[in-house]
């Protein structure tokens, strides 16, 4: 099912594409340094026939740490959990196998200070699973099992990364995927980050345990504004990926 594993993709944020650093300003000043906890939630809709879209909405905790240098912000995270709610027709789960096999993602931003606030340069990032492309913005999926850019990435003798499949038809597909996102912050402070997510993203099934799983509807962001949306908040440096997943909704703010 296309669109299956967009979370894991949006979730993983990195390379930068910022603005010119204002040094001598609040920028500078102010360090986001530390430990952090973030929450990514995405909303994308489900083209099923006869039904209609179907929404679902995946939200997902990680383990973040910050080093600051100067205005030159870079970042470690951990995905620490992952939920996917939506209509009961169709429900798709994230393997832990996978989860633990995705190494750790670096980014970095430029923190600058202008009009009497604090900005933060988007970041944005293209990741690929299941496969190895050498230029993901330009290179297409494989469409094979036996394609030698195919990889067993989840480790559970399957072309590509797993996803089961709970609903009308239960199941598992075997899968590629690429994707781009691009968290864009717009409220910024020395203890708290939130803005929105910007997404696209293709896949291909490459088998799956039943024919009904073949072939899989399209899958898009829905587009409402306020649909995609990210929150980081400051917590203790001890912190870990497990108390990061039990931290209640209400922790993270827009």
């Amino acid at each position: 099912m296309r669109g299956l594993l967009t979370c894991l993709l949006l979730l993983l944020p990195a390379a930068l594409h910022s603005a010119a650093p204002d040094e001598t300003g609040a920028g500078a000043s102010t360090d986001l340094g530390g430990t952090w906890a973030q929450l990514v939630v995405h909303r994308s809709l489900s083209a099923i026939p006869i039904v209609g879209d179907v929404s679902s909405e995946t939200t997902t905790r990680l383990l973040v740490t910050l080093s600051q240098e100067g205005g030159l912000v870079q970042a470690r995270a951990k995905v620490c959990g992952m939920r996917i709610e939506g209509s009961k027709l169709v429900r798709t789960s994230i393997p832990p196998a996978l989860l633990r096999a995705m190494p750790e993602q670096r980014w970095q931003s430029r923190l600058t200070a202008g009009d009497g606030k604090l900005q933060l340069a988007p970041w944005s990032r293209w990741d690929v699973l299941g496969a190895r492309l050498s230029a993901p913005d330009s290179e297409k999926l494989p469409t094979e099992a036996n394609d030698t850019r195919v990889f067993d990435q989840d480790g559970d003798g399957q072309p590509g990364v797993t996803v089961a499949v709970r609903g009308i038809i239960d199941g598992e597909i075997f899968v590629t995927q690429k994707g781009w996102s691009e968290l864009r912050p717009n409220r910024v402070t020395a203890d708290s980050i939130s803005g929105s997510v910007r997404w696209r993203q293709t896949q291909t099934i490459l088998g799956a345990s039943s024919r009904f799983l073949s072939n899989g509807p399209e899958t898009r962001p829905d587009p409402k504004p306020d649909a995609n949306w990210f929150s980081a908040r400051r917590v203790e440096d001890s912190a870990s990926c497990a108390e990061v997943a039990a931290l209640p909704a209400s922790f993270f703010r827009r």
